[in-house]
């Protein structure tokens, strides 16, 4: 009888032990998720403020440049 009960408490420590590994599995896959989607946001709102950025001075340059083209040209 005591050898049952010893095997029975064994299967429930492995099931807790299971259990235990699964959730923080599950703990890591969420972190990595959520830290993934902060880490894409982050970029993205970088990105476009530098292609903003850019585009402004595309826009002042080519202004000087025809601005420059057309003082030569004139005078």
């Amino acid at each position: 009888m005591n050898d049952n009960s010893n095997r029975k408490n064994v299967k429930k420590i492995q099931r807790i032990h299971l259990k235990m590994v699964l959730v923080f599995m599950l703990m890591i896959l969420v972190a990595v998720v959520i830290i993934a989607r902060i880490t894409v946001k982050i970029t993205d709102r970088a990105l476009k403020n530098e292609a903003v950025s850019l585009t402004t001075s595309l826009n002042v340059q080519m202004k000087l440049n025809v601005e420059s083209y057309i003082s030569r040209r004139v005078g």
